[in-house]
């Protein structure tokens, strides 16, 4: 166990180095960014966002005061920005280098997991600073390495993500009048797992797990997390959030058991046994009140290679469903049915197509691919896993009046600073997509009954308005703008001069209607809470409600100040869609297997009887709604942002390696401020056997369109036991922009170089000194993405190109040579025609300079390549490290990559989960203009024939685990067969861990 620990501290202090550059969000250079000093935080925020900025100073101050009762170390500051540059609703906390909230102010929208909110700026910042102190505790020995190190010892980082969102969302609910263990979505989800019979199933060691692609995906360290916590907070009281944290913040990091024991006289697991009993009971109660009325039930709308079906739509003809789907990779697409008549009902049988989140691969078409977001994750390390799970890209779709087009969201990544959300349409005729709306944030849109008008929502920081787009002109009008702190959701026409959409303002959720010819605004159905995702059919409208506790399609009244229930469900009914011309209902329920479309074959309108029975939140007793009125404080001037006090550095990391006959001893640090404009790393030693430093650094400067990279090192060491010596100097700098004209994914750039080489041999070789410098032409392109079930990519491709001309010198005796180095790489992946989850990869690489150079300049292969994507080093797998020095070379790699089992099994708390089993077939090739290692003779040999091609055919076994409950590796095996003969007896077998 203790190798393990060594391994895993090692494992993260590397990580740590890695993730520290790409940290903080890339923001807009354009932007004026000011910074307000409140009493414990710096909150950062672009100057348009005053207003927000004051809102969220009041909150942050305030939920510190509350937070003061539960924890007990507090930070003398925090770092909070708030950054609008995407449409997906987001945050989080991280204490490395310095303790910062990022926050993306975008209000949830009505399908994310995080839908059912009171005040949502205070929930959230509640959310993120329970983490910021959670990381808090140092005490003992911890806090004098903290002293000595800085902020990179912060053991309660690595508690796991259950144990760390759980409390999150404990506090979120407990110091609120909302928070999701009051929701009626996370309600319906406990139900979901009791009325089917699966409670029993799930297990401790899984509720960490983001990576596990069934239902509920990422949300499961939140949803569990949560529960544990109320229940050993019930059982235990509230003074032991504060006795595990600090118990845990003066601790060997991974061990978290005895803590537990020691306070409690429970273990974890008999903790979790505890919890899943009293949630169980609570949830058999609600359905037995529940089923005095029979539920409405129906057969599921089943697809091919479909986990969720969600979201029905059916077109004004009666003869087409769309609706949103999604597959075991976590993305969504447009699933399109048509039925042969309208005597049938609809069925996956008649698919007619889809459009995928690639914009319509099966169909296609060739618009640009929106980026894949990761869901639920959050453990505060970076920025790819943040709190407030987004709900998707798509997010609604309608039809227009032909029947023959229908109107969607989409989120693109407009540049690398931005995240939009715009208009499509898609028209069935000739399959083909066109964009409606260029940057405007639009989302959830509906089509008038004429098909001239779309009415749609924009976003904005902190708030929402109702906007009207002339599909003719293309005008754009805003019609209302409620203010900060209100979410507009769904709009509807119900005739051509009126809307009817839902406002969720201080927790309340109704419906309003707006008209358009003199924008009078007023409530309707007041009495319905939740209220959303209406929708106007021939029987009238129907919306969804929680007005029982739980979640049911309605259908109003001809004047709209009644309705009556259409569906009685013992989890949740979100969206629905009304078969006017056979009286049936297609709804969106909750289930174990995430949402599916359930078909209510019987007239909807004579179902039910008489009124729904009401149940109360699942722990209301735990957590009584108290109403929470925020103190506005005095507000410091806003000043000027400023980066250098963030970018002193915050900790050190010390490095220390014994070798045969020395030792090398160094430290290093990585920083960046807070919104990402600089960023650099720095690396020192000092080998005690030349008895020379070495030094190397990384700056990067993103406050220009460009991005700027400078970069150096100097490597000084020796060989063991000889008398060699050698010297390595490099210095570069270069600027990259990024092409969207053409892609947000292909970016090209310059660069200048320079770089020296000193090897030092034996008297009667004498030193030799090798000086290069010149520019660079830089270009490079990656639109690569694996989520979900995914063993691989299995898509997209990357691919990079440099040409570098090194320049003559003035004086030739100290070594300049001139000389043009080209070097390119290349790899695709397919997965067409292939089964589920099994890809191909084709990589190739070269390298080429235009004259005969000294040896010094050669590149050499390696046996192993574990990070993605491609770099300058020749992969031949089955040879030794350097067995292939070249100056000019063509490798190339192919890999058959199948999946063999998804496993998702783990011990308790025990720091390792095993995910996934996948292998591959491999072969790699070289031709070169250069030398090979002949083991027989231990020298190199010249090629005898240029461009001789040698090869390698293997295979390999990897094992997907979580170590440490945070970091997502890979244990590989491979076995390898070099075909040369004369080369075949390096290496045959290969292992390894892989981040």
């Amino acid at each position: 166990m203790r190798k393990l620990q060594k391994l895993l501290i090692c494992l993260f202090i590397g990580l740590f180095q890695l993730l520290i550059q790409e940290a903080f969000a890339q923001v807009d250079p354009s932007i004026e960014w000011k910074m307000m000093r409140l009493p414990h935080f710096d909150l950062m925020y672009d100057a348009k966002h005053q207003e927000l900025a004051n809102l969220y100073a009041d909150r942050l101050e305030d939920n510190l005061s509350f937070l003061a009762k539960t924890f007990i170390a507090f930070p003398e500051r925090t770092v909070v920005v708030l950054n609008d540059r995407t449409d997906l609703t987001n945050g989080y906390a991280t204490s490395i280098p310095y303790r910062t909230i990022m926050i993306f102010p975008v209000l949830p929208g009505p399908n994310d997991s995080i839908t059912d909110y009171g005040d949502w700026e205070r929930e959230l910042v509640m959310h993120e600073f329970t983490h910021i102190l959670s990381f808090e505790p140092r005490r003992s020995i911890v806090k004098g390495l903290y002293y000595t190190f800085g902020s990179l010892i912060t053991p309660n980082l690595l508690l796991p993500r259950w144990f760390l969102e759980g409390i999150a969302v404990d506090m979120e609910t407990r110091n609120s009048s909302k928070g999701r263990l009051r929701s009626p979505l996370q309600d319906a989800a406990i139900r979901a797992y009791a009325f089917e019979g699966n409670w029993d199933r799930i297990s401790l060691a899984e509720i960490n797990e983001t990576d596990i692609h069934t239902w509920p995906q990422g949300s499961r360290p939140y949803l569990f997390g949560s529960l544990m916590w109320s229940e050993i907070i019930a059982l235990h009281g509230q003074k032991l959030i504060s006795d595990l944290h600090e118990r845990y913040g003066g601790r060997v990091p991974l061990l978290i058991e005895a803590p537990m024991a020691e306070i409690t006289g429970d273990n974890y697991e008999d903790a979790f046994d505890k919890m899943q009993s009293e949630v169980l009971a609570r949830a058999n109660k609600q359905i037995s009140d529940l089923k005095s009325v029979p539920f409405t039930e129906g057969p599921q709308l089943e697809m091919q290679a479909a986990l969720e079906n969600f979201s029905p739509v059916i077109s004004p003809d009666g003869l087409k469903m769309i609706f949103l789907s999604k597959n075991d990779a976590n993305k969504r697409s447009v699933k399109i049915l048509q039925r042969p008549s309208l005597q049938v009902p609809f069925d996956g049988s008649q698919s007619l197509g889809e459009i995928d989140q690639r914009m319509g691969e099966s169909l296609k078409d060739s618009l640009p691919v929106p980026r894949q977001h990761l869901q639920n994750l959050g453990s505060g390390i970076d920025e790819s896993e943040e709190d407030s799970p987004p709900g998707g890209s798509i997010q609604r779709l309608a039809w227009f009046p032909d029947s023959q087009r229908f109107i969607f969201d989409k989120l693109d990544s407009i540049d690398r600073f931005h995240e939009v959300s715009d208009l499509y349409v898609f028209d069935l005729r000739n399959m083909k997509i066109d964009p409606l709306t260029v940057n405007q944030r639009a989302r959830e849109a509906s089509v008038s009954p004429s098909g001239k008008l779309a009415a749609f929502v924009h976003l904005l920081a902190g708030s929402t308005e109702l906007r009207l787009l002339n599909l003719e002109s293309k005008k754009i009008d805003s019609i209302y703008s409620p203010g900060l702190q209100v979410r507009i959701s769904n709009p509807v026409f119900i005739s051509e001069n009126e809307i009817i959409f839902s406002e969720r303002s201080k927790g309340r959720e109704i419906l309003k209607k707006i008209s358009l010819s003199d924008s009078k605004v007023s409530e309707i159905l007041g009495n319905f809470p939740d209220a959303r995702f209406a929708q106007w059919t021939a029987a009238g409208l129907i919306f969804s409600s929680s007005l029982n506790g739980t979640g049911n399609v309605y259908l109003a009244s001809q004047d709209l100040k009644s309705a009556r229930p259409l569906t009685h469900t013992p989890t949740i009914v979100t969206t629905s869609a009304f078969d006017f011309l056979r009286s049936e209902l297609y709804v969106s329920e909750l289930t174990t297997k995430g949402l599916q479309i359930r078909f209510l074959p019987a007239n909807p309108q004579t179902l039910i009887r008489g009124p729904l029975p009401a149940v109360q939140p699942l722990l209301a007793d735990r957590y009584p709604t108290v109403d929470r009125v925020t103190p506005v404080i005095e507000k410091p001037a806003p000043e000027n942002y400023t980066v250098w006090p963030y970018l002193l550095p915050h900790y050190w990391l010390p490095n220390l390696y014994f070798y045969n006959g020395g030792a090398v001893l160094g430290g290093s640090t990585a920083g960046a401020d807070p919104i990402g404009r600089h960023s650099y790393s720095l690396n020192a030693t000092y080998d005690t056997l030349p008895q020379t430093p070495s030094y190397s650094f990384i700056y990067r400067n993103n406050s220009t369109p460009a991005i700027l990279s400078f970069k150096g090192f100097d490597l000084q060491t020796a060989v063991i036991n000889t008398s060699l010596r050698f010297r390595v100097q490099e210095l570069s700098a270069d600027a990259q922009w990024e092409l969207t004209g053409l892609s947000t994914d292909l970016y090209a750039g310059v660069g200048y170089g320079w770089r020296k080489r000193n090897y030092s041999a034996t008297a009667s070789l004498g030193p030799l000194d090798l000086e290069s410098t010149g520019p660079s032409l830089i270009v490079h392109y990656f639109d690569l993405v694996k989520s979900g079930a995914q063993i691989s990519y299995e898509s997209g491709q990357a691919w990079d190109f440099m040409a570098t001309q090194y320049l003559p010198g003035s004086d030739s005796g100290k070594g300049r040579e001139d000389f043009r180095l080209y070097q390119a790489s290349f790899e695709k992946y397919f997965s067409k025609w292939l089964p589920s989850h099994h890809a191909i990869l084709l990589r190739g690489q070269a390298q080429y300079i235009d004259k005969n150079v000294t040896v010094g300049n050669d590149n050499f292969s390696v046996p192993y390549r574990s990070l993605p994507g491609t770099n300058s080093l020749f992969l031949m797998r089955g040879y030794l490290v350097g067995q292939f020095l070249a100056q000019s070379a063509a490798n190339y790699n192919f890999e058959y990559r199948f999946p063999i089992a998804n496993v998702y099994r783990g011990a308790g708390t025990t720091p390792l989960f095993l995910r996934k089993i996948h292998g591959a077939l491999i072969a790699d090739g070289i031709t070169l203009d250069g030398y090979s290692y002949n083991l027989d003779s231990q020298k190199y040999d010249r090629v005898d024939s240029s461009w001789k091609p040698f090869w390698t055919v293997g295979a390999e076994l990897k094992f997907d685990l979580t170590l440490g409950y945070h970091i997502p590796v890979t244990w590989f095996f491979g076995g390898y067969l070099a075909l040369d003969s004369q080369y075949n007896k390096g290496q045959q077998f290969g292992f390894g861990l892989q981040l």
